[in-house]
């Protein structure tokens, strides 16, 4: 899952992250199958990982909801790059940016 999500963050458009968004879902159905096979054949008690797992699938689908949203943007200078990276960058340069819904920084 962490792979896809991280593949997926460094793609450049919607189209783009869409299928690796995807693949990440999908990885998340293959493990809620394991943790009820491994209860199944009495491997152990996954009652904690199932909750874990229950959690990671809603925040992947929000995730997912907000990038592959209509009118969704992302902002200039973050395609496939860290938030981080992109906000030392400004800090260094001395810029801000108003917001991260615009692409507006100023010096």
């Amino acid at each position: 899952m962490a792979a896809n999500i991280a593949e997926g963050f460094a793609q450049r458009s919607q189209a783009e992250k869409a299928p690796v968004l995807n693949g990440a879902e999908g990885s998340v159905e293959e493990s809620r199958y394991f943790l009820i096979l491994a209860q199944d054949l009495g491997y152990g008690q996954t009652p904690d990982l199932m909750r874990l797992l229950e959690e990671v699938s809603r925040l992947l689908n929000a995730y997912t909801r907000t990038l592959l949203a209509p009118g969704f943007r992302i902002p200039k200078g973050y395609q496939g790059r860290s938030p981080w990276l992109v906000s030392s960058t400004l800090e260094r340069t001395g810029q801000r940016c108003e917001s991260q819904a615009t692409d507006t920084c100023m010096v």
